[in-house]
C-alpha cells in the first residue's frame, strides 16, 4: 500500500522545488517574501532525519537538498546514504517538501 500522507499536488510540489532552488540566492535578500521562503526551508530542514543521530543528519539533509535540486544527477543510489533505505529516503523527501508547503501556507 502506498503512503499518501505527504503527497502534494503537482503545482504545489513544483512551487516547493522552486522555493528550494532559490534558497541560496534568497538567504541574502531583505525582501519579506524571500525571508519567509528562507525560513520555510530552514524549518523544514530542521525536521529532516530527527530520529537519526546528529552526525547522520547532515548527510541526510545534504542528500535531500541535492536530490530535490537535481534528482537525475543525484538519485538516492549516488548519495552514499547506505544506512537508510531507498523508500525511506523518498518518503522523507515527500515529507520535507510537504513541510515546506505547510510552512508557506500552500499545502
Amino acid at each position: 500500500m502506498k503512503d499518501h500522507t505527504y503527497t502534494l499536488p503537482d503545482d504545489v510540489r513544483a512551487e516547493c522545488l522552486a522555493i528550494l532552488r532559490g534558497y541560496e540566492r534568497r538567504t541574502w535578500s531583505e525582501k519579506p517574501e524571500d525571508r519567509r521562503r528562507v525560513e520555510a526551508v530552514r524549518a523544514a530542514l530542521a525536521h529532516v532525519g530527527e530520529d537519526y543521530p546528529q552526525n547522520l543528519r547532515g548527510p541526510i539533509c545534504d542528500g535531500m537538498v541535492r536530490n530535490c535540486l537535481n534528482g537525475r544527477a543525484y538519485p538516492f543510489q549516488s548519495l552514499g546514504l547506505a544506512f537508510m533505505g531507498r523508500s525511506d529516503f523518498y518518503r522523507r523527501r515527500r515529507r520535507f517538501l510537504h513541510d515546506i508547503a505547510e510552512n508557506m501556507g500552500i499545502a
